[in-house]
């Protein structure tokens, strides 16, 4: 009994984890502990996801941590797949499955970051692309710039 209650504490931890990296500023110790949780799906559930199961997911994870995100952001020139807004920071995330971090960062810069830089200059913009791979079901790749 207690093995699986420190067990199940563990994981509590890791999803508070990402709360506080993104308070933070950690892009990369929130990818690193992200790709922990998406290695710990089975292989069974894995081997269906694409990118809209990926993207909710991570919505999942990111709101299981504590932190408000908006999915799926309207914008006049698409929308953006998630931006998370915590203490002075904003977080403009696009992913990408099977293609490349670099795509998901261009379409940031190129569609969605204008908007951002106009409605919140005193705020810190974080950019991250993110890919999936659907072979080994988690993130292959990611990169990420301060606006």
């Amino acid at each position: 009994l207690y093995h699986n209650l420190v067990h199940s504490q563990d994981r509590e931890n890791k999803f508070l984890r990402l709360g506080k990296y993104l308070r933070d500023g950690d892009v990369d110790g929130f990818i690193e502990t992200s790709k922990g949780i998406f290695a710990g799906i089975a292989y069974s559930v894995g081997s269906k996801l694409n990118e809209a199961n990926f993207h909710t997911i991570f919505y999942l994870m990111v709101n299981a941590g504590g932190l408000p995100a908006d999915m799926e952001l309207l914008t006049s020139d698409g929308r953006i797949d998630m931006v998370a807004k915590i203490k002075g920071k904003i977080y403009i995330i696009e992913f990408k499955c099977n293609q490349s971090a670099d795509k998901a960062l261009d379409q940031i810069k190129n569609k969605y970051l204008l908007r951002f830089k106009s409605e919140t200059p005193n705020q810190q913009l974080f950019l991250v692309g993110i890919n999936f791979d659907s072979q080994t079901r988690n993130i292959s790749e990611w990169k990420w710039v301060s606006g």
